[in-house]
């Protein structure tokens, strides 16, 4: 029997951890691929190109002091009237013999208060002589942002916009870094960074992106797609500890982007949020880069007893680290104290944020949706059709262009249909072990024609059948109809469509990217077959399905026409597809197939579309049909 759906996720994201560094043998291997995986990196985590740095405007609020420290209050801006808030700490009194101090970028693990909660570990860092700045999240005490995305299924346009939480908190970090460096007493060259839970997997994102960051100290926070989908870890981990995957990167193989910084990972062996061989064979996977840079002792892990949270020892381990690392010298050891602040004295804003604040769309203004130029002739859109298509194949739909999935199909029937001599055919299949089905029926005075119906989540071939055969009146056309992946009987039921758009996004294929990358295969399959050959192929889906239809037609010039039922207004309300509004929309990819036919059957659309006016532009408005019954449609495409 074929595996479900969830399982093909499962084993796609085993297969990213056991193909990590595949080809890489040599330091020479990994430095020459090193500059490919940091871009990447940038785009998956939707950070490319980086935002342009815009003036910090550091305000400062207040300031507080205890026993061996005093502390700032400070505002800045990560991008134009977008705010967040952060803690600065120096020691008190301040060293007489440095004047520049090694400094610890703290990043917020998820407590309510941020800052306020984690006073005692930046207090700690400055009463033993170091520089700390310790900043919110984008959701924390006053910021107004956010990095729900995904989970809850809250925003998930942010998956077809190309942003990730983690973009959203690498942009914050590297502000905040920026805001660090410019403080005085702050040694630019010595500084560490380090966090627990979510602030664990920040740091480790920053550390990766900012090579001022010179080592790393992560706990309890970095997780793998591996474990989180076998082990059911997703449900309670925020969206922010993970990147988008649209090139299929195990997280180790982002991890070498420290190497040859120092990094030191620290897990609670009774963490419920973790697997114990998770984290062991994550470390074991990334020392394979650093004994290339023959530095294996720079790369450790730090187990200790507990559930999820620091303990002393673990504290203690962190101190040292930075001492060897980062201060170059050892430093007292000393406890953390309690709480000495109440929430009032360390807050930035107070509840009284700065106007405008435009936190709350960060991820709008970072990740900008692309637009199309309109053609002035035929000449002139062939260019920019080509120039889109490659774009979409290099940067949105490279899982799919550079994958090679184990497809197997065979033969279950071939029928006598009725007294007229229709014949029915089925066809079982898989790919990567998930069932796929076809079913072919074909009259025997037959057209030309062949529709090829793609299945959707509540649509078998059956339903479809119901739905189109018959239809056509007087046109004797054949149907074929495919169940891929992602419908049918491998669709899931709705209370679990957020975990499958989440491991989608995590292993770089989203069940409308699976329906295309089958689409692929079976049309090849359908191309050669004897009965089909010298065919007309027109291409129809409904819903999610037609977003695979519309797709595949603008890729595959054998398709003569293609017929659309109720497709999403836009990627941000379905059809979603990792990063694809920064190249192109639904109404974007319509006009895509022109000069190919197209037909639209229940499909909204904006009050001034792009496809239509690309088809008017290039003299070809009667191959746009909107609306009509299918039959209509199909008359008007065939002629």
């Amino acid at each position: 029997m074929g595996i479900t759906l969830w399982q093909y996720y499962l084993n796609t994201a085993a297969d990213l951890a056991r193909n990590a560094f595949s080809g890489i043998n040599t330091l020479d291997d990994w430095e020459k691929t090193k500059q490919q995986v940091k871009e990447d990196f940038f785009r998956s985590v939707g950070l490319y190109p980086i935002p342009e740095k815009c003036d910090l405007k550091i305000t400062e609020t207040g300031e507080f002091s205890g026993k061996g420290y005093r502390a700032k209050k400070l505002a800045y801006q990560i991008f134009p009237d977008c705010w967040s808030s952060a803690n600065f700490y120096l020691p008190d009194p301040l060293p007489k013999d440095a004047k520049k101090l090694p400094a610890v970028l703290f990043v917020c693990g998820h407590h309510p208060s941020g800052i306020w909660g984690y006073q005692d570990h930046a207090a700690l860092w400055a009463r033993r002589g170091y520089a700390c700045l310790i900043f919110d999240t984008l959701e924390q005490t006053d910021n107004n942002g956010t990095h729900q995305g995904l989970i809850g299924g809250f925003r998930n346009r942010w998956l077809s916009m190309g942003y990730s939480a983690v973009g959203g908190e690498v942009l914050n970090a590297i502000r905040a870094l920026d805001l660090l460096c410019s403080l005085p007493n702050v040694d630019t060259e010595r500084i560490g960074a380090t966090g627990i839970s979510g602030g664990g997997a920040n740091s480790f994102y920053a550390t990766i992106a900012d090579e001022r960051i010179k080592a790393l100290a992560s706990v309890a926070g970095v997780a793998t797609p591996e474990y989180t989908l076998a082990s059911r870890h997703l449900p309670h981990h925020c969206d922010c500890m993970y990147f988008h995957n649209p090139f299929g990167y195990d997280t180790a193989e982002f991890a070498a982007l420290i190497a040859p910084r120092p990094v030191l990972f620290c897990y609670a062996s009774e963490d419920s949020l973790f697997s114990n061989d998770e984290y062991k064979s994550l470390v074991n996977r990334l020392k394979k880069i650093y004994k290339l840079y023959d530095c294996e002792t720079k790369c450790q892990l730090f187990e200790y007893p507990g559930p999820h949270a620091y303990r002393e020892e673990t504290v203690e381990t962190i101190n040292k680290w930075f001492d060897k690392y980062v201060s170059g010298q050892e430093h007292p050891l000393i406890q953390r104290t309690d709480y000495e602040h109440r929430p009032a004295a360390v807050s930035v804003f107070n509840g009284k944020l700065p106007t405008p604040d435009r936190l709350d769309i960060l991820p709008e203004l970072i990740t900008p949706q692309s637009n199309i130029k309109l053609p002035e002739d035929e000449q002139e859109w062939q260019t920019i059709k080509q120039e889109v298509i490659s774009k979409l194949k290099d940067e949105v739909f490279y899982n799919i262009e550079h994958s090679s999935p184990k497809f197997e199909i065979s033969q279950r029937g071939n029928w006598l249909a009725d007294k007229n001599g229709t014949r029915y055919l089925k066809y079982q299949g898989s790919v990567d072990d998930v069932y796929i089905w076809i079913d072919i029926w074909q009259p025997a005075d037959v057209s030309d024609i062949v529709i090829i119906a793609l299945a959707d989540k509540d649509l078998d071939a059956e339903l479809l059948r119901g739905k189109t055969y018959g239809k056509l009146g007087d046109l004797k056309v054949t149907f074929v109809y495919i169940e891929p992946r992602g419908s049918a009987f491998t669709s899931v039921r709705d209370i679990e469509q957020t975990a499958i758009l989440r491991a989608g996004a995590m292993t770089g294929k989203t069940p409308v990217m699976l329906m295309m990358e089958d689409l692929k295969l079976i049309t090849k399959f359908l191309y050669e077959l004897d009965m089909l050959k010298d065919k007309r192929f027109y291409l129809c889906g409904w819903r999610d399905s037609a977003v695979a239809a519309l797709y595949h037609s603008i890729f595959d010039d054998n398709i003569s026409g293609t017929i659309l039922s109720e497709l999403p207004i836009s990627h941000k309300t379905g059809g979603y597809i990792t990063g694809i509004l920064r190249i192109t929309d639904i109404e974007h990819a319509i006009g895509l197939l022109a000069p190919q036919p197209v037909g639209l059957i229940d499909c909204p659309l904006p009050r001034s579309p792009f496809s239509s006016r690309v088809y008017e532009r290039l003299n070809i408005s009667d191959r746009y049909i909107l609306d009509g019954s299918l039959e209509q449609i199909v008359k008007k495409l065939s002629t």
